[in-house]
């Protein structure tokens, strides 16, 4: 049985769209890194569509692609979201897609390795944005001396700490409590009705 039949919300009816809106929602963010795995969702973003035990680092980015899918990962403080649009008859592939790296994650070191190159280019173009600047120090100032005030950005300094036991490790640790997850449909989700009768659906 899948976890996401636990945590599952469906808006009612059907507006004959043929589009469908997914979203899975984490109550973990980078308040949940420690000072030695700091960056880690943010590598983690760059790797979400990478190799797990049930797809490989070709299939994670082609086959969503393939569906008419472009999911994003976004990284907060205290939730960490990862969303998609896509034809309706597709959504269960998708949000599969979504899904694997809570379930059965990999994270290779080779895979990785590009990852930290993207994340680094990302904290330097954030970093660039005097906002982003205001932002980050007043969260600092705010909450220091807990993750809460830490940089969402991986650190460069901090790159070789970030591997693929590291994120393994954060990812049994975070990932583990399904009342922390949960996944929001907007739309006419086929597949909900082939879900067991143990689903609880919250109806928005």
């Amino acid at each position: 049985k899948q976890w996401y039949q636990r945590r599952v919300a469906i808006t009612p009816g059907d507006n004959s769209s043929p589009v469908v809106h997914l979203g899975v929602y984490l109550g973990v963010g980078t308040g949940n890194e420690t000072r030695a795995n700091a960056g880690s969702l943010q590598v983690m973003k760059n790797a979400w569509l990478g190799s797990t035990t049930r797809r490989t680092l070709i299939g994670g980015h082609r086959e969503p692609l393939q569906c008419g899918a472009n999911i994003e990962f976004n990284v907060g403080r205290d939730i960490t979201s990862i969303t998609a649009s896509c034809p309706r008859d597709k959504a269960s592939l998708v949000l599969d897609h979504m899904t694997q790296n809570l379930v059965c994650p990999e994270f290779f070191n080779h895979e990785l390795h590009q990852a930290k190159v993207d994340a680094l280019h990302q904290t330097g173009v954030a970093l660039s944005d005097p906002a982003t600047i205001m932002m980050e120090e007043a969260n600092r100032l705010a909450y220091r001396g807990t993750g809460l005030g830490r940089s969402i950005y991986l650190k460069a300094g901090n790159t070789g700490a970030i591997e693929r036991n590291t994120l393994l490790d954060f990812a049994a640790e975070n990932f583990k409590d399904s009342n922390n997850i949960a996944v929001v449909g907007v739309g006419k989700l086929l597949f909900i009705a082939r879900l067991q009768t143990s689903v609880r659906v919250w109806t928005l």
